[in-house]
């Protein structure tokens, strides 16, 4: 699967986690951008910015579930730039993609990235 793909997004993170998933996003080389004007509005979650293959996303997304192990993640696909967020509602490992029509699809079963990479681009209509 190729690297080519470079995904936009931001990743609304539990404060305690954030510096976990910064280092995550680092070590796959995302570039980090400052968060947009609205921010705030996600307060008390911390807003990471960034641009990454989706390839690299999909891996990093993969190793937070498997760290995390309490809870799942949604990750929207309805603008331009993908959205991604921790929910502690979901059960561990549970990934929910939102399409640009706004259709969801709920797995539990996602364990490898190029596997979320592909669910991914679906959902970007990529």
């Amino acid at each position: 699967m190729s690297e080519a793909l470079e995904i936009e997004a931001t990743w609304e993170a539990e404060p305690e986690f954030a510096d976990e998933i910064r280092e995550d996003l680092e070590s796959e080389g995302a570039e980090f951008h400052p968060a947009p004007e609205d921010a705030a509005e996600v307060a008390p979650l911390v807003l990471l910015a960034f641009g990454l293959g989706l390839v690299a996303l999909a891996r990093a997304i993969i190793r937070v579930l498997r760290e995390a192990k309490h809870h799942g993640v949604i990750i929207d696909a309805r603008k331009k730039k993908l959205k991604i967020k921790e929910d502690k509602s979901l059960p561990y490992g549970t990934v929910i993609v939102i399409n640009k029509k706004g259709e969801s699809s709920t797995r539990t079963d996602v364990r490898d990235h190029d596997e979320l990479a592909n669910l991914i681009r679906v959902a970007m209509g990529k």
